[in-house]
């Protein structure tokens, strides 16, 4: 509101819970199954119903030929239950105080069709926020919550006399001087 953060909310699992379910249905690694969620997260969600086998393998597998509609099954049933509660949580503040639009952040965000959930369920426009102050290879919405905590310090942190050459003050001096400009 007013271009300032009014309600924010999060829930710590959200992402890992999607991984966590395709590594048990897939019988994949942690790892394996966190490269499989982005490799969905690029994919076009109008290959459902079109009977299309991905190639889910990794390094040492070659038994992980997966149909799109069996990963998409997965992914889209925990991105809904993930949505239902984070709506849960905030519709009668969304209802009171006439939000108008969401801002999805995180690496959730990165999912197009966790945005699109959101906006179904919550019923109103969706922005992905992204990071167009930092280098494309560092821009990925996953760092975003770093990076507001970084720019917040390096914005609210009062300037301290050097007294030392403390590497930790020095460390902070050049946080500070990045991210004010």
């Amino acid at each position: 509101r007013d271009r300032q953060i009014y309600l924010s909310a999060s829930l710590p699992f959200g992402g890992d819970y999607i991984t966590r379910d395709i590594m048990k249905g897939l019988g994949i690694s942690h790892n394996h199954a966190e490269e499989v969620k982005k490799y969905y997260a690029k994919l076009d969600s109008n290959l459902r119903g079109q009977n299309i086998i991905l190639d889910c393998n990794d390094y040492g597998t070659t038994d992980k030929q997966i149909s799109y509609d069996f990963l998409n099954e997965i992914v889209e049933s925990r991105i809904d239950e993930i949505v239902f509660l984070v709506y849960d949580y905030v519709k009668d503040i969304v209802i009171a105080d006439k939000i108008e639009k969401i801002f999805l952040a995180g690496g959730c965000g990165a999912m197009a069709n966790f945005s699109d959930g959101v906006e179904r369920i919550f019923g109103m426009p969706v922005e992905v926020v992204t990071l167009q102050e930092l280098p494309a290879e560092y821009a990925s919405t996953s760092n975003i919550t770093c990076y507001g905590v970084l720019t917040y310090a390096a914005n609210n942190m009062p300037d301290m006399p050097l007294t030392n050459s403390n590497p930790l003050r020095s460390l902070v001096s050049k946080f500070k001087k990045f991210f004010i400009r």
